[in-house]
């Protein structure tokens, strides 16, 4: 048998044994991370970014984007700096090239697509200020990017908002046309006239013309003089249905809901009162409950007996036009409504203020037709038929 041998490396050849596999873990871990990160920084294209600020410092110079990194490496997968302002600096230089890259990267391009989206945004707001009207605002808004994250994520609202602006814009340039402008100077004028009469020496002077714009300063004047007088206005729309149907019919443009609108949030002394038998939820040619969102909504109770018959006996008791000496006020005589006329048509309206009015205005219309002095059973019976075709909207 051989013996086997033994090497005797002592206390000083073990520990050069040691120092020297150290050395060899210690150099193979830094090569190792000189590799990763030669590897990482060729992965990830890390090194463009040294120099990619040459495009973008001291000043962005948009001409050169066809020879930075983004524009013919598609590996770039860190975003690079100030892209954003780079892109629109050269939708400057050349707006259909840039338009068409800006698309490419949002579609194809991840790392780089945040840039690429603030740039669009960026070049829509740009067309938006400029854009010649703002009855077209929408339409570009509609270009905004959208998203779920950062300002990406407020543009729906931004649009939304646009859309009103515009909207309101179209509206008022319909108001200058030819169509329109006849009959709401019609409805204007007859409105100032009356606010002069009721307002008398502290009425503001007529406007030079009558127009939705001249309408407001109009009201803005008095709201400031009722403030210093310490003084109120209440202007009363009677049947304020007709503006809906006025709407719809294209006579009226919607625009003066606009105006009315402003007038309710803007002059604090002036209170608008809309009468009508329908809520403005149910007049179908135009958003009132949109219009008239800062209105309170209140139900007038039913007539009881004695208001009835004060309605259909003395209808101007209260009017100060005829409280004022030497002016008679008009009145229906007692027996002009026959036996019993007045208690009938009470019961047969329940008592609600419209179809009150809806009976009694029939029954009067028929009188007038067949030369009647009074109303009696027979013709009441008649008007009831009528006004159930009458008041066919109503009911």
């Amino acid at each position: 048998m051989h013996a086997l041998g033994v090497i005797d490396l002592g206390r000083s050849g073990f520990a050069a044994l040691a120092y020297h596999a150290v050395q060899g873990i210690a150099v193979g871990i830094a090569v190792g991370i000189a590799v990763g990160i030669a590897v990482g920084i060729a992965l990830l294209r890390a090194y463009y970014h040294l120099y990619a600020w040459l495009f973008v410092w001291p000043r962005v110079n948009g001409r050169a984007y066809p020879w930075h990194p983004v524009a013919w490496d598609d590996l770039c997968s860190l975003p690079f700096a100030r892209l954003d302002r780079l892109l629109v600096a050269y939708a400057e230089h050349d707006r259909t090239a840039a338009l068409a890259e800006i698309e490419r990267l949002i579609s194809d391009y991840p790392s780089q697509r945040p840039s690429a989206l603030r740039a669009r945004t960026r070049l829509v707001v740009r067309a938006a200020a400029g854009a010649p009207s703002l009855a077209s605002l929408d339409a570009l808004a509609a270009l905004l990017p959208e998203g779920e994250r950062g300002f990406l994520a407020e543009t729906a609202r931004v649009k939304q908002w646009i859309g009103e602006i515009s909207a309101v814009q179209r509206q008022l340039d319909s108001a200058d046309r030819p169509l329109f402008r006849a009959p709401l100077a019609s409805l204007l004028e007859l409105l100032v006239a009356r606010c002069r009469e009721v307002l008398a020496s502290s009425a503001p002077p007529a406007p030079a013309r009558y127009d939705l714009s001249t309408a407001f300063a109009f009201f803005a004047d008095i709201d400031r003089r009722l403030a210093a007088e310490q003084g109120r206005l209440l202007i009363a729309l009677d049947e304020y249905e007709m503006l809906d149907q006025k709407i719809g019919e294209g006579v009226l443009p919607s625009a003066l809901l606009d105006t009315l609108r402003e007038s309710i949030q803007s002059h604090r002394r002036i209170t608008w009162l809309f009468a009508g038998s329908h809520e403005i939820a149910e007049l179908p040619n135009a958003a009132w409950t949109s219009y008239l969102v800062s209105a309170r909504t209140l139900e007038v109770a039913l007539f009881t007996s004695e208001e009835t018959t004060m309605l259909l006996s003395d209808p101007l008791r209260h009017s100060r036009y005829y409280q004022q000496p030497g002016r008679q006020r008009p009145r229906f005589a007692a027996d002009f409504w026959g036996a019993d006329g007045i208690d009938r048509i009470h019961r047969e309206a329940g008592g609600w203020p419209h179809l009150v009015q809806l009976l009694a205005e029939t029954a009067v219309d028929l009188a007038n037709d067949r030369g009647q002095r009074t109303v009696d059973a027979a013709l009441l019976e008649e008007s009831f038929a009528q006004a159930v075709v009458r008041g066919t909207t109503v009911l």
